[in-house]
């Protein structure tokens, strides 16, 4: 399936089933799931990006103030796909991971779901936008403006994990 031209309100389904995406009514990706959890790369295995795609989204944040990313919803590191589905414009402090910035990181977030993947079941994340203002969407309306990663941990308690993505 080319995510190239997204539908508007549909289910995506890439990886061998194993991430699940929905979209809005403006084809916006709106909700990422995984099945089960997210499962690190073997050692030595290299996941696929693509820079294209990267470049595109990250683009959706010029008019923003900040710099901006194309930050993947399920990482590389976890055989997340490189298509425009899984990519999304987030903030350089929130994609990467700057302590002192003020910003929750997702790759740190990432980074601790790598070393126990099994304490991070029904791993999901939830994009919330700016309301459109006419009929075409802006770039600043295909950014989102925060985002929440929610799971289940080892003893089966449900977490989640706000993040701001504007200045």
């Amino acid at each position: 399936m080319s995510c190239a031209h997204l539908k508007q309100g549909h289910f995506y389904c890439q990886g061998v089933d194993k991430f699940h995406y929905v979209t809005d009514e403006h084809a916006r990706t709106t909700r990422m799931e995984v099945d089960g959890h997210m499962e690190p790369l073997a050692e030595g295995e290299k996941g696929v990006r693509s820079a294209h795609t990267q470049s595109k989204v990250k683009a959706l944040g010029d008019d923003l103030p900040g710099e901006h990313n194309g930050g993947h919803g399920a990482g590389t590191q976890f055989h997340g796909p490189p298509e425009k589905i899984n990519v999304v414009a987030m903030l350089k402090e929130v994609n990467q991971n700057f302590p002192d910035s003020g910003f929750n990181s997702y790759l740190k977030l990432e980074q601790q779901i790598a070393k126990d993947p099994g304490n991070y079941k029904g791993f999901a994340v939830d994009f919330d936008y700016r309301d459109p203002v006419g009929p075409e969407l802006t770039k600043t309306e295909q950014v989102p403006t925060e985002f929440k990663a929610t799971w289940t941990d080892a003893e089966g308690v449900p977490q989640n994990a706000p993040f701001v993505n504007h200045h």
